[in-house]
C-alpha cells in the first residue's frame, strides 16, 4: 500500500475489533438512485475483486426494481461474476 493507505485498526471496550480502510469507495445504490450497471464497471476495474451490486427482484423491491443495462451478477453464490 501507498503510505497513508494502510488500514487503521481499533479495539472496542468489549474486545471486538474494527477496521477502517481509507481506500474504500462507496457508491450510491438505492431504490431512488440505483447503479445502472449493477457494479459492472467497478467489478471490471478491480479485476473481479469488487462484487456486483445487483439485488434480485423480491416482494420488497418489486415496485422500484429497475432493469440494469450491461449489468453483472454473481453466479449461484459461488463468487464467480458473470457480465450480462
Amino acid at each position: 500500500p501507498i503510505k497513508g493507505d494502510e488500514p487503521i485498526f481499533g479495539r472496542l471496550s468489549n474486545g471486538s475489533w474494527m477496521i477502517f480502510d481509507p481506500r474504500i469507495n462507496l457508491q450510491t445504490n438505492t431504490l431512488d438512485q440505483p447503479l445502472n450497471d449493477g457494479g459492472e464497471k467497478a467489478s471490471i476495474k478491480s479485476n473481479g475483486i469488487t462484487h456486483c451490486s445487483n439485488a434480485p427482484r423480491t416482494f420488497l423491491n418489486e415496485n422500484e426494481c429497475k432493469l440494469s443495462t450491461g449489468a453483472c451478477k454473481e453466479n449461484s453464490g459461488n463468487g464467480q461474476v458473470e457480465i450480462l
